[in-house]
């Protein structure tokens, strides 16, 4: 509830930093990448490469992840044809749970601004991280995910922050920065429906009626229902039969 206010008064969304996220792969590329690049050959045109070229090389790819965790901030969605359960119980476990649900081409369409930031979309593509024989590489970053999270069915909208430009290397990894950007965006045009967790009290109810109202977002709001039996399916229920 506390985020969808912060959602509704500021008219944004929240793109947190990649190091924030509670993963400690993210911004890494598949173990089978760096085997890869170890192992390959290299030719070059010209004089001969300096003696460890290849390994400084994989070095300073590596010690490119942590600027590129503080670099790119994403903002992350679940694509569905359903309600999920795991999902709900990891985001939206009290009785407070929302979800905002939107397609494709809505998430899109909603973003102003576009000389401030530009908004990157892609879903995420699942690999194992720890299998020598994969060497998948993804160049965009936050678009990559271990395969232990498939559950989560990732969409995310990512930007690239500006606040490290021009820096140095070292300024890039020490300096003092926010834990993200809020982009501005078109509520009605984002959101669709409005989803309860299906924990949610009646008062809460009440009260996203009334915050929606407030802001002026003509959107319906949705009870969950995955938790619940069909009225047809209970005992003692009449059923119209047709007879032929």
């Amino acid at each position: 509830m506390s985020k969808f206010l912060d959602f509704l008064q500021r008219r944004a969304l929240f793109f947190s930093r990649l190091e924030n996220m509670d993963d400690p792969l993210e911004g890494y590329q598949p173990r089978g990448y760096w085997e890869a690049i170890k192992n390959a050959k290299t030719k070059v045109h010209g004089p001969p490469l300096e003696e460890g070229f290849e390994e400084m090389y994989l070095n300073s790819e590596k010690k490119l992840v942590p600027i590129h965790k503080r670099y790119a901030c994403i903002n992350c969605w679940h694509q569905n044809k359903m309600e999920s359960d795991a999902m709900w119980r990891l985001y939206g476990g009290d009785d407070k749970g929302i979800a905002i649900q939107t397609s494709v081409e809505s998430l899109k369409n909603c973003f102003l601004n576009q000389n401030s930031y530009e908004v990157v979309l892609g879903k995420i593509g699942y690999v194992d991280y720890r299998d020598f024989s994969n060497r998948q590489y993804n160049p965009m970053g936050g678009f990559q995910k271990d395969l232990s999270y498939k559950h989560e069915e990732e969409v995310r909208a990512v930007i690239w922050s500006k606040d490290v430009d021009g820096k140095t290397f070292d300024e890039m990894l020490s300096m003092p920065i926010s834990n993200g950007h809020h982009i501005s965006v078109d509520p009605e045009k984002l959101v669709e429906k409005v989803y309860l967790s299906p924990k949610v009290s009646e008062w809460n109810y009440e009260l996203l009626e009334n915050l929606i109202e407030k802001y002026e977002i003509n959107v319906p709001i949705v009870p969950s229902v995955y938790r619940s039996v069909p009225e047809d399916l209970l005992p003692n229920k009449r059923h119209n039969v047709a007879q032929e």
